[in-house]
């Protein structure tokens, strides 16, 4: 049980992701070789409940008694999906010191309380190339066809602003037409 992981560091690792990748908006993510780690020790410390990896192992398993030591190698709000791999590492590292058996379903219906949208989630808690809907998670390949390349601005935009600035609806001529090339994304991957 929980007892026998205060005994345990922890290291766990979890990667950038790249979603809305075409016509997959809010359904279609790939995780990228650039990654966040995270280490838990024991330690009878202060624990910054407010950061977002914290709050994400409180999902599922009491901070107390623990150190954690995030490396981050994500840029933050640059599209990268920081925050996603943050929530991954806290999700993962709460169910393996609480010997929870958890599915990537199951960390993905937990983590969307705190991230939102499940592409960049899905793709940082199971690798490869996802496609999310609801709480659900299919990976469809493990890379993807071409190398991704991240060009990282220097500016920082938050998903929220970014979201405010999308029409509430789209003509049907233009749905249809994204529903068609997600079909293709989806084959091609």
């Amino acid at each position: 049980g929980p007892r026998r992981g205060l005994s345990m560091i922890v290291r766990v690792r979890a990667p950038a992701t790249t979603a809305n990748l075409g016509p997959g908006f809010d359904c279609a993510g790939a995780a990228l070789e650039l990654w966040n780690e995270l280490e838990l020790a024991p330690s009878g410390g202060p624990v910054d409940r407010s950061h977002l990896g914290v709050r994400a192992f409180e999902l599922l398993a009491p901070a107390d008694g623990w150190s954690f030591d995030f490396t981050d190698n994500i840029p933050q709000a640059r599209g990268l999906g920081s925050s996603a791999s943050v929530i991954a590492l806290g999700l993962v590292a709460a169910a393996t010191v609480g010997e929870l058996e958890r599915t990537a379903d199951e960390l993905l219906a937990l983590g969307l309380e705190l991230e939102g949208h499940g592409d960049n989630l899905a793709a940082a808690l199971v690798g490869g190339v996802c496609l999310t809907w609801g709480t659900r998670i299919a990976r469809i390949a493990d890379t993807t066809p071409a190398t991704p390349i991240a060009v990282i601005p220097a500016a920082r935009g938050l998903t929220a602003e970014s979201r405010a600035a999308l029409p509430a609806t789209v003509p049907h001529a233009d749905a249809a037409f994204s529903g068609g090339r997600a079909a293709l994304l989806g084959a091609a991957l």
